[in-house]
């Protein structure tokens, strides 16, 4: 296939070929170490924001282990489970606003429960104020739209940016209990390089908003789409890990692509 920039690339399809090459050592994201070439493309390419992202996600090896390692202890099961009643209560008010809706009026369920939840809950751990939350929210929606032109894609991706740059310096004058404050000051009390930081909050903030938008979409329709599922819950029979892989994981998976994975050798594979 071809990128935008004439760059050729191969997309993998097949789930067990990109396991395994996901797993292969000869396998790299790192664009400085595997991939020589790589300043002719500059960062004015739409997909820079991603494939040159300063963040454990493109260091290999042992670089990436210990980068890794900063981040991990930030996300902790307990932090999750101390959200749980509140994320319980914000998604049933936001439910009980679309169900008040009048009868045949139509209700976005993006913008009236997936993306509302979602950025609130968001919000919440990394500790973002409240004057930056709609700001934040917005430029998320616009870096995953695919509709719009290049131009646009990078004055969305500089605005995110500048969101993040603003959350950084937020969190350093009022430092709290929360995700941004964890990376500000990771366990081993070495800091994140600050284009490290910016890197990680870009990339956990954006794959969690925009897999977590499209897991509630997805699963909302499959509900709506197989009414039966509702009957066979309600007599107890339900199993809901296999239906939510089956229909919203694997079926409607919600990001359908990653990519800036490159070889650091020549590969090949049967097709």
């Amino acid at each position: 296939m071809e990128l935008p920039g004439n760059l050729v690339a191969w997309a993998i399809t097949r789930h067990e070929l990109l396991r395994e090459l996901l797993g292969d050592p000869r396998v790299s994201r790192d664009f400085r170490a595997h991939w020589p070439d790589h300043d002719r493309v500059g960062h004015d390419w739409p997909l820079s924001a991603l494939v040159f992202l300063e963040s454990f996600l493109n260091r290999y090896g042992e670089e990436h282990r210990r980068l890794r390692r900063k981040v991990t202890p930030a996300f902790t099961p307990g932090r999750i489970r101390r959200m749980e009643d509140t994320v319980r209560e914000r998604a049933r008010a936001l439910v009980a606003d679309i169900a008040a809706a009048a009868p045949g009026r139509e209700v976005d369920l993006r913008a009236a429960l997936a993306r509302p939840l979602t950025m609130w809950v968001i919000c919440e751990l990394f500790g973002v104020p409240e004057d930056l939350r709609e700001r934040l929210g917005t430029v998320m929606d616009a870096v995953v739209d695919t509709t719009v032109e290049p131009e646009e894609v990078l004055a969305q991706q500089m605005e995110l940016l500048t969101c993040l740059e603003l959350l950084a310096e937020h969190k350093r004058a009022h430092p709290a209990e929360d995700l941004t404050g964890d990376l500000l000051l990771p366990s081993d009390g070495e800091p994140l390089p600050h284009a490290d930081l910016i890197g990680t909050l870009l990339l956990m903030i954006g794959a969690g908003y925009e897999t977590t938008v499209n897991l509630i979409a997805n699963a909302v329709h499959a509900l709506l789409a197989h009414p039966g599922t509702a009957t066979v819950w309600s007599r107890g029979r339900w199993r809901p890990r296999r239906w939510w892989r089956s229909r919203c994981v694997w079926t409607r998976p919600p990001s359908t692509s990653r990519c800036a994975t490159r070889s650091r050798t020549s590969i090949s594979k049967g097709c």
